[in-house]
């Protein structure tokens, strides 16, 4: 649970697993009430007007949902 995103968080980045179609990722974005901003090799960036759900996100196949930026370089990185 540590890497939840509180459920007021505008903005948050999503794995999910490498297995999931873009077109099931964005039925789980979606979901969750979010819109996404951008993707690049399987990373998403979503943003919420409302409040989040990212337990819609993980039972649809996120393998990671957060908004911190440490986790993002080292996403970037682990990617590069």
């Amino acid at each position: 649970w540590a890497a939840r995103p509180p459920d007021t968080a505008p903005q948050a980045l999503i794995v999910f697993r490498p297995d999931l179609s873009d077109g099931a990722a964005l039925a789980a974005i979606a979901s969750s009430g979010g819109r996404p901003l951008w993707t690049s090799r399987g990373l998403w960036a979503v943003a919420w007007d409302g409040r989040q759900s990212a337990a819609a996100l993980y039972a649809r196949g996120a393998l990671l949902v957060t908004s911190s930026p440490v986790a993002a370089g080292c996403i970037a990185w682990s990617r590069g």
